[in-house]
């Protein structure tokens, strides 16, 4: 059966109790008083290392216990205590109406909101009946087109394969994961550090079906016959399941707000985020990284020294394919899906938030050889498998610069990607590429020129940059309309095959517009 991989969450949806209608529901404090807070004996070495490297604050007040006091006098008053959140200073409970209109009047609770719940919606899984895997790395057709776009044999051969980076992947299942082959190299060098079923309050993450963490995994670090499926196989890894299998999950936010902390604690590095709400969790002006808790969680991430890599969602086939949260917060890196040609998928999620920001990031293929959870290989696709291969791209770079912060890492995968600096809000600015990291950088020559006309403007192609006519390989034209307060309202993808102009209207061409074009690696600007 063909099927999509990936997750959405939906809006709170309450159940009948016996007795009561139960939801679920967030109780946020009003202060941390009488609390004590030692983190020496709070975090791991390696959160403590984090920290310092990155002169971050060991005694930040979000980091600070929960007054307990505050938690026992909840506890008394609801059906069902959940996971308590020290970064935001309250915790998740079950509750009816009644019982929340009396927590509501506690002198030490600030407010009680619903929790965003999600649901899990099985999608596409693309099968190739004709997929092979090669021993050797990157000979593989298939695998190529997953490793080959980032240049990854750049990072092989420098010996650079996440090693000494802890990398969280907080995911719906990871079936099989430990007894598959694609994993033995992993389970023999201990780089499971550790894992967490946040759903269930139980260490094992492997004990259901759901094996969609499996697949996010193996494109991090897996290995086919030999050969590696993603940049960084030789990282340490925390798993973090934070639901149950194909049903309503009345505390996904609960658990992920849970797992990202837990990840902190833990020390991580890198948190990979391949889930997400459907683009009918909000109104399409509060996806803008500030009213959803997974955003403003991923924020408080990357102010710990967390690189939080987020996978944009597979809404660009519905009525409303916006980013979804956490790709649009402004402190990750959000990432979009490619198709063989280069371009967005049609399934991709793309920009840009209410704000107009700079968001998507960067893209990657959205094609993937993949282990299920069944200790076998498929092919598969979503922008679930994108942000797992930029994630083991990211683990490599902090192995060879350890001291970037988040931000300093972000900048640096923009600038190192195949449009950079033009932009879109389909492929951010492209994929990244490892040479940029290795190689002096080589300034493209000119493949096209700008006309001015009366009637509009045109973008000639230089002779020796037009496509072989024996060629039925397409060259990609990028262009983008920028207004005078520097938001694109108009961007396009051209195949000029055929076509060695191209006419922008004039009506497009206002006063403080500007013109951004990038083809064949060369990038100019006209301004107007």
């Amino acid at each position: 059966m063909l099927k999509r991989i990936s997750f959405v969450f939906l809006f709170a949806i309450s159940f009948i109790g016996e007795i009561h209608a139960q939801k679920s529901w967030w109780v946020f404090f009003t202060d941390k008083n009488n609390t004590t807070f030692d983190p020496y004996s709070y975090f791991s070495p390696e959160a403590i290392f984090r920290r310092q490297k990155l002169g971050i604050s060991l005694y930040d007040s979000t980091d600070f216990p929960v007054n307990e006091n505050y938690i026992s006098l909840v506890r008394i008053s609801v059906n069902q205590l959940g996971h308590v959140t020290r970064w935001f200073n309250g915790v998740g409970v079950d509750a009816s109406d009644e019982e929340v209109a009396v927590l509501r009047k506690l002198p030490f609770v600030r407010e009680v909101v619903p929790q965003t719940d999600w649901d899990i919606v099985p999608a596409f899984t693309k099968l190739f009946p004709d997929t092979t895997i090669e021993d050797d790395y990157g000979k593989d057709r298939n695998l190529k087109q997953q490793i080959d776009p980032l240049q990854g044999k750049y990072f092989s051969e420098h010996n650079l394969k996440g090693n000494g980076i802890i990398i969280s992947v907080i995911d719906v299942g990871f079936h099989g994961v430990d007894n598959s082959p694609a994993f033995l190299k992993m389970r023999f060098n201990n780089r499971i550090r550790s894992t967490y079923d946040f759903a269930k309050d139980v260490s094992d993450v492997y004990n259901s079906k759901a094996d969609h963490g499996t697949m996010v995994l193996s494109c991090i670090a897996g290995f086919a016959n030999g050969a590696q499926m993603g940049l960084a196989p030789d990282a340490t890894f925390l798993l973090a399941k934070i639901s149950t299998n194909l049903t309503n999950q009345t505390h996904g936010e609960e658990n992920f707000v849970a797992a990202v902390e837990w990840s902190d604690k833990q020390g991580a590095m890198i948190i990979n985020c391949s889930d997400g709400p459907d683009e009918n969790s909000y109104f399409p002006e509060q996806m803008n990284g500030k009213i959803s808790l997974m955003s403003r969680t991923s924020n408080m991430a990357a102010s710990k020294g967390i690189l939080v890599v987020v996978a944009a969602g597979n809404e660009g086939e519905t009525s409303q394919p916006q980013l979804l949260p956490p790709a649009e917060a402004d402190s990750v890196l959000s990432v979009t899906a490619l198709n063989d040609d280069g371009i967005i998928a049609s399934y991709s999620s793309y920009g840009p938030p209410p704000d107009f920001g700079r968001k998507p990031d960067v893209s990657a293929p959205g094609t993937a050889i993949v282990a299920n959870g069944d200790g076998g290989y498929e092919v598969a696709e979503g922008t679930s498998f994108s942000a797992p291969l930029l994630v083991g791209f990211a683990a490599c770079i902090i192995e060879k610069y350890p001291d970037l912060s988040p931000m300093m890492l972000i900048d640096s995968m923009r600038r190192c990607s195949s449009h950079y600096p033009y932009y879109d809000y389909s492929h951010g600015y492209g994929e990244p590429q490892a040479s940029y990291f290795f190689d002096s950088l080589k300034v493209a020559p000119s493949t096209f020129t700008f006309i001015k006309k009366d009637e509009g403007e045109t973008i000639k192609i230089n002779e020796n940059s037009m496509p072989d006519c024996r060629s039925h390989k397409s060259e990609m034209l990028f262009y983008s309309l920028e207004d005078s307060k520097g938001r694109i309202y108009r961007y396009e993808v051209i195949n000029i095959k055929d076509d060695d102009h191209i006419e922008i209207s004039l009506d497009d061409l206002k006063v403080g517009t500007k013109l951004h074009v990038f083809y064949k690696n060369y990038y100019a600007t006209e301004s107007f």
